[in-house]
């Protein structure tokens, strides 16, 4: 499976900004499903490696655990941020 894709060549940047003023929808352009849910995935990557990983190294490999774990979506979007392989174990 891809990383999460949109129809465009970039998706919004949805980290703690979903109702600002500078919003597609409030600039007038409908970004589409695929492409608010590819923003959604990449928040939520990009949400886990400022709050949690943060300024620390991270290695070649990566295992992600919890039931975010779960959402493949995710687990790429972070595969597609790192450029590092991820770990999904079966029950993770």
């Amino acid at each position: 499976m891809a990383p999460p894709r949109t129809r465009g060549s970039t998706h919004g940047h949805l980290s703690g900004h979903c109702f600002r003023s500078g919003s597609p929808a409030h600039a007038g352009i409908d970004p589409g499903k695929a492409d608010i849910l590819a923003g959604l995935i990449y928040s939520i990557a990009d949400n886990y490696l400022a709050r949690i990983v943060g300024p620390r190294q991270i290695g070649d490999e990566l295992m992600f655990l919890g039931g975010v774990a779960l959402n493949r979506a995710v687990a790429l979007a972070l595969t597609a941020r790192t450029g590092r392989r991820l770990v999904v174990p079966p029950h993770p």
